[in-house]
């Protein structure tokens, strides 16, 4: 297993040649019908918003985009998409390398498996001839690779996946006790939960990831109280989303964490909220 990265994909992708590929792809595509608006207006308005862009500093000077994607535009990801398709195709179309076991894209992170080190090296030197991007390469050590946010296990006979947390983490989320709108401080907690459930393929790697982050939640300032509903409501959707029982029902049990700046031991630290007026 291996995962190749593109350096600076946004700030690199050539824009005259990605509006290009736009182009011919919504307007010269046999299998959908082109958009109500002309093709040199749709042409104008993206070189518009890319390369016309202006921005101040903040010493108030005015800038404008010549070339790239500026960071943080709309356009950003869009371009990158249709950028890193042209530079797929002719290397899979036309099979100038070992075609890869699995390949998976987001953006302008790529994971593959192959046979060997070489193939993915292979792979890499293709995509260098076909753009003018960099790629580099991240290989599998002890049969493990962290991929974006999820650590992948090869095992027999199948892969299992579960949340990868970086050693560098120090803990830190929105604080539970900032002044910020309630729902805010929700969607917080339910981020967590939803990636504990989506990223983890078995049951004890999701109550070991849930675990974790309520810990962690604890820490920065969340009450047991909201952790365990948000949790109790995530898993029985999940656990009844599709009709039908699925293995391993969610425990019935509720934990509860404490601050790990504080203890019940010394006079004047804070209890853990256990609901109780």
């Amino acid at each position: 297993m291996a995962s190749l990265d593109v350096e600076s994909l946004f700030t690199n992708a050539p824009v005259d040649e990605t509006i290009g590929i736009i182009l011919e792809k919504v307007y010269r595509n046999p299998d959908k019908q082109p958009p109500n608006i002309p093709e040199e207006s749709l042409k104008t308005l993206l070189d518009i918003c890319t390369k016309r862009a202006p921005f101040t500093t903040h010493r108030r000077q005015m800038f404008r985009q010549k070339d790239s994607v500026a960071m943080g535009s709309p356009l950003g990801v869009l371009f990158a998409n249709f950028y890193m398709g042209t530079v797929e195709e002719p290397v899979f179309s036309q099979h100038r390398c070992p075609c890869p076991r699995t390949y998976a894209r987001y953006i302008d992170d790529i994971f593959v498996q192959t046979d060997s080190e070489e193939e993915v090296e292979v792979l890499r030197q293709q995509f260098l001839h076909n753009s003018a991007l960099n790629f580099t390469i991240e290989f599998s050590s002890e049969d493990r690779l962290p991929f974006l946010d999820v650590l992948i296990t090869k095992s027999t006979p199948k892969m299992t996946t579960t949340v990868y947390t970086k050693s560098t983490n120090m803990g830190l989320c929105l604080n539970g006790e900032s002044e910020c709108p309630a729902r805010f401080k929700t969607t917080t907690v339910r981020a967590f939960v939803k990636r504990a459930l989506t990223h983890c393929s078995a049951w004890q790697d999701t109550h070991a990831e849930l675990d974790r982050a309520s810990q962690m939640m604890i820490n920065n300032g969340y009450s047991n109280k909201l952790i365990n509903r948000e949790i109790r409501t995530a898993l029985n959707k999940w656990y009844m989303e599709d009709g039908e029982n699925k293995e391993n029902p969610p425990s019935e049990d509720i934990r509860y964490y404490l601050s790990s700046s504080s203890s019940l031991a010394f006079p004047g630290t804070k209890s853990p909220d256990l609901g109780i007026p």
